[in-house]
């Protein structure tokens, strides 16, 4: 086409929508009960495990505005010395909003908005109160928001701030 701008240049004057997908898997086990900083004594013999994916849609409009639902869905199990029980299902969805603001300076900013909506499962929180912590929801609608900031120092090497506040905005029956 005869252009002499840098590859990069050039993405960064076309117009067009992009599309992101995600995959996050992990696998968390509790086998210690603490309260604040000390253990606990674990008559019961209470264990948990939790295996949750988190499947990430993301549509960046050519603005730099992105649409973001995350889809959490998992596997929460508990034992103890009396039971065991299994809790399959989604966990909350969340939708997120985020804004790449204009560069008035080095810096690249944004800003999110998101809401977390109560589709996920409580199962297990009868089990044991310390359970509630590992349910796959959270029983609420939750508002969030976000202010991510990076300082490009050269093509390797960018040191990044977030800071990040999340709120009910309706209360839980549990937890």
């Amino acid at each position: 086409m005869g252009t002499d701008l840098p590859d990069s240049a050039l993405i960064t004057k076309l117009k067009y929508w992009q599309i992101f997908a995600n995959l996050n898997v992990q696998s968390i086990k509790f086998r210690t009960i603490r309260n604040g900083s000390k253990n606990q004594t674990n008559l019961l013999r209470l264990r948990a495990a939790q295996e949750l994916s988190t499947l990430t849609f993301k549509l960046r409009a050519p603005s730099q505005t992105d649409l973001e639902i995350q889809l959490p869905f998992g596997k929460t199990s508990t034992t103890s010395s009396a039971s065991s029980n299994t809790d399959w299902g989604l966990g909350d969805v969340e939708i997120l909003i985020r804004q790449t603001l204009p560069r008035l300076s080095a810096f690249h900013n944004r800003l999110s908005l998101g809401l977390a909506l109560p589709t996920g499962s409580l199962g297990l929180a009868n089990e044991a109160p310390v359970f509630r912590y590992v349910t796959l929801g959270r029983d609420a609608t939750w508002l969030s928001g976000a202010f991510q900031t990076i300082f490009p120092i050269n093509s390797w090497l960018a040191p990044y701030g977030h800071f990040s506040v999340r709120a009910p905005v309706s209360g839980a029956k549990q937890g």
